[in-house]
């Protein structure tokens, strides 16, 4: 599909995790094998010129230690094997963080 789209010029934007119903699976696996998820998500994607990488989806746990953690390690871990793609993140509506990736 990503494929097809760049053929049309169309820019795909990734949620590697969605985070209103796959949070608690990322808090239960923990951040370092969130990480890991990311550095594989990383390194599949890295070659397409048209993905754009969305962190979240209406996440407002951005406040709370553990899921901020377990959110941005997954972020990391594309950046580790992805370096040339944007990442943004999605937050909860009226919602700010001081925290960049």
């Amino acid at each position: 599909m990503i494929k097809l789209a760049a053929k049309h010029g169309i820019l795909i934007i990734l949620d590697p995790a969605e985070t209103i119903a796959w949070l608690p699976a990322l808090l239960n696996n923990g951040p370092a094998k969130c990480r890991a998820y990311g550095r594989y998500l990383g390194g599949r994607y890295r070659n397409f010129d048209n993905i754009l990488w969305m962190s979240g989806n209406d996440f407002g746990g951005w406040h709370d230690p553990k899921s901020d953690a377990v959110v941005t390690a997954v972020a990391l871990g594309i950046k580790d094997r992805d370096t040339r793609h944007l990442q943004t993140v999605e937050w909860t509506l009226g919602q700010a963080s001081p925290a960049t990736i």
